[in-house]
């Protein structure tokens, strides 16, 4: 996406070497034919950066203003992609074309990344804003770890703790969450560090109903601490494999596939690799919905 390069809108919009790559593979080139209209001054038309690849377009404007060519290397619509400032970030973005766009001569490749793609990898409310866009992170706001009740131990291994925790919501109620105790030493000693580095680093950019929730993170000189939503309903293993069966029926096979399906192309989008998939790591939710837990495996593209 290399002309991006010349595109002050996306200069002066925090995007990362792997998010640009993510927009970049987003962009679908479309062949018109020449003296085509493309958009009519005045007319809704789809949010969408246009570049071209060859050809030539001419925008006009009945009060003749800001008339130009743009040739083979230009750009236009970048405008559009602003459409989202206003906080309105759902339906299919059209904005009113403030040009007439038109062919010229020859056939004219364009590449088209829309609005709406660049929803599913960037923050467009803040597109243009000089502020990070990309999902870096949007874990809960601030919960002090000392305001967290323990209840009971919901299980312990190698490194540490997992407890039933709660706390106090805005409404007054407590809500339940899942808080993983780690221990430095044990993380240090087993080469573990990094790992949980990375999967802490992954988990606050991620915010689906298909995969585990990282509310916050804590650390003192002992411990790592990492507070989860919590899943209740337990494995899909334990689904799968129950008293009286060993199999799923072919309808709740489907459906906890397009759950699966759902968390994984979610990852995708933001250039994730779970690389650990199996039925021991997907829950089961409010409303019998899978989700995707553990991410210790995975890796983020850079």
């Amino acid at each position: 996406m290399h002309e991006q390069a010349a595109i002050k809108l996306i200069q002066n919009t925090y995007l990362t070497g792997a998010t640009l790559a993510n927009l970049a593979s987003r962009i679908v080139d479309i062949k018109v034919p020449s003296n085509t209209t493309i958009m009519k001054e005045g007319t809704p038309t789809p949010a969408a950066l246009y570049l071209v690849r060859s050809g030539s377009v001419e925008l006009s404007r009945k009060d003749g203003r800001g008339q130009r060519v743009v040739k083979e290397g230009g750009y236009f619509g970048e405008d559009t992609l602003t459409a989202d400032l206003n906080g309105n970030l759902e339906g299919e973005p059209n904005v009113s074309s403030k040009f007439t766009i038109k062919t010229m001569d020859h056939e004219t490749v364009l590449g088209v990344l829309t609005l709406e793609e660049c929803r599913t990898v960037i923050d467009t409310s803040m597109i243009g804003k000089g502020q990070r866009t990309d999902f870096t992170s949007i874990v809960d706001e601030d919960i002090p770890l000392k305001s967290l009740k323990k209840h009971t131990m919901l299980g312990a291994g190698t490194f540490g703790q997992v407890w039933l925790v709660s706390k106090v919501a805005p409404d007054g109620t407590n809500r339940p969450c899942e808080l993983k105790i780690q221990s430095k030493y044990e993380l240090i000693k087993q080469n573990q560090a990094n790992g949980v580095i990375r999967e802490r680093n992954i988990m606050a950019q991620l915010k689906s109903p298909f995969l585990i929730r990282l509310v916050q993170t804590y650390q003192d000189d002992t411990f790592v601490y990492m507070l989860l939503g919590l899943v209740q309903g337990g494995e899909l293993y334990n689904v799968m494999h129950g008293d009286h069966n060993d199999t799923i029926s072919e309808p709740d096979a489907k459906f906890y596939a397009a759950g699966i399906l759902e968390g994984l192309a979610y990852l995708h989008r933001r250039q994730i690799v779970y690389r650990d998939l199996k039925p021991e790591n997907v829950l089961i939710a409010h409303g019998g919905y899978p989700v995707i837990v553990d991410l210790g495996f995975g890796k983020l593209k850079s």
